[in-house]
């Protein structure tokens, strides 16, 4: 609104001037536009500052359960980029301008960039304040990936991301993928700590051996279970996005445990693998799905040997059946 009556005066005071120039007693006319101009000038930057300090500050609103997107998140993105467009981009940067320099400031500074920047810095801390709100780790780091990636999508390709620059947008698409990969490490390093080898390789033949295999296939199903039971209340929004983190932790975790079942199997000569054993073909369906609205769980059994509900009927000896 500010904006709007700067514009609305000065276009009044430019029709003004047309209209009286030269004429004499029009002083005081003048003089009262220009103070209602610099009150305008002064209550438009004044709020785009505090702007910044209202957004750091902001907690209203519960998280997303599913690790959505945040709603002020949503809010701050699209008011910039209205901003940023052509309806007011440029009185934006004039009026910041007229204040710089009143303030003593040199007009060559960038001050609609300053102003910018330090709002998506605030937006910044308020999203690390809002994951650390998450008691489930890898929940908060599904929070944060969804919520960077909004901004560095919303903002790229369009007069906002011209405005903040290529290294500012590369700087949020890496971002998003360390936290990927500190996801990675939260949700499922536990699930893979199942599929060890210790104990194993010195007595092939022993039927405590055989026992600790199987107990280690079955806690694996049981951490496999819970993780993806849980994944199936969380939500990335976007497809490039889901696609990305479910190749990744796809990459993870079936080749290891295509290894583990392989080298299993040859320790033990085939023998005393579980007859229905998830092959890693499931296993990937199962992990592709992370994310989406009907994801593929597993129905756990009181029979070990019948622990998933997408298996085939066939034996698993090697994990690449």
């Amino acid at each position: 609104k500010f904006l709007d009556m700067f514009t609305t005066l000065d276009n009044l005071h430019l029709s003004l001037e047309q209209v009286l120039h030269g004429e004499a007693g029009c002083g005081d006319a003048r003089k009262r536009i220009v103070d209602l101009q610099k009150r305008f000038i002064h209550g438009a930057c004044a709020v785009l500052w505090e702007f910044g300090l209202q957004v750091e500050v902001q907690r209203e609103g519960a998280v997303p359960e599913d690790g959505g997107v945040l709603k002020l998140v949503s809010f701050v993105i699209n008011y910039l980029k209205y901003l940023m467009s052509d309806l007011y981009r440029g009185t934006l940067a004039e009026v910041l301008r007229i204040e710089r320099i009143w303030r003593g400031g040199s007009m060559q500074e960038a001050e609609l960039s300053n102003v910018v920047f330090h709002v998506m810095e605030s937006l910044q801390k308020n999203i690390e304040h809002r994951s650390q709100m998450i008691g489930e780790p890898a929940l908060s780091c599904v929070l944060r990936m969804n919520n960077y990636w909004y901004i560095y999508t919303r903002a790229e390709s369009s007069d906002l991301g011209e405005l903040l620059g290529d290294d500012w947008l590369n700087e949020q698409r890496e971002r998003v993928e360390h936290i990927a990969i500190q996801y990675q490490r939260e949700a499922w390093c536990g699930v893979l700590s199942h599929l060890s080898m210790e104990g194993l390789q010195g007595g092939a033949g022993n039927a405590r051996t055989k026992e600790l295999f199987r107990s280690r296939i079955e806690a694996f199903e049981e951490a496999l279970a819970d993780m993806l039971l849980k994944h199936s209340k969380w939500w990335i929004s976007s497809p490039e996005l889901r696609e990305q983190v479910g190749v990744s932790v796809l990459n993870f975790i079936v080749p290891a445990y295509r290894s583990y079942v392989f080298n299993c199997g040859q320790l033990f000569q085939q023998k005393v693998l579980p007859q229905s054993q998830l092959t890693a073909e499931n296993l990937e369906l199962m992990l592709m799905s992370l994310f989406q609205e009907r994801p593929i769980l597993v129905q756990k059994s009181n029979n070990r040997n019948q622990s998933f509900n997408q298996q085939t009927n066939g034996q698993v000896t090697n994990g690449s059946n």
